[in-house]
């Protein structure tokens, strides 16, 4: 789906306010890269183009939800992606190749005391000139991920792959997830209770 002109500079301008504040490592874990200033831009419009695509997707299916749009401060960020009610969503922004949704151990450990998501959903988002685009890749309850999922350790190959890993991260291949309809039964069959 091709994201709107006004969509892409919402993302651009919440972007460009919070570099300053965001974390340049690579991944949490300490020991990798640092980013650019340019690079944690273009991650961060990313995922806030994807996070806006699964609200998109939502709304056509008559399901109220927010995005977090605050400006916190360094080392400070939202709790989760998307709120459906008090059905939280974590979204993952993916590039178009990617095959697991991939969780590092340190995020894992911050939501047993923050709360974890219900739901994680993988979204491919890539650009062309000037264009943006996002497609639903596969999502998975945050139940089922703990049953599915397996822990890698750092330097381990992301499954199927010969990238290495650069942080502990639990994962679960795109092949043991579910298409957006699963999301959508899955909100409204927890309403429904």
């Amino acid at each position: 789906m091709k994201m709107t002109a006004s969509e892409v500079f919402l993302a651009r301008n919440f972007s460009e306010q919070i570099v300053g504040n965001i974390d340049n490592k690579d991944f949490m874990d300490f020991r990798n890269k640092r980013r650019s200033p340019a690079k944690i831009l273009e991650d961060n419009i990313k995922g806030k183009l994807a996070e806006m695509f699964i609200c998109n997707g939502l709304g056509d299916n008559s399901i109220e939800s927010v995005m977090d749009f605050n400006i916190y401060d360094e080392g400070i960020g939202d709790d989760f992606d998307v709120v459906a009610g008090d059905f939280k969503i974590d979204v993952k922004a993916s590039s178009p190749k990617a095959k697991c949704i991939m969780v590092e151990e340190n995020k894992m450990n911050s939501w047993e005391s923050r709360g974890k998501p219900n739901y994680l959903i993988m979204v491919s988002v890539y650009n062309s000139g000037i264009n943006w685009y996002c497609e639903y890749v596969a999502g998975i309850s945050m139940e089922e991920f703990l049953t599915k999922g397996k822990l890698y350790e750092r330097g381990e190959f992301i499954p199927n792959t010969t990238m290495s890993l650069k942080a502990n991260n639990w994962i679960i291949h795109k092949s043991d997830c579910y298409s957006s309809e699963n999301l959508i039964q899955t909100i409204r069959g927890k309403d429904a209770v």
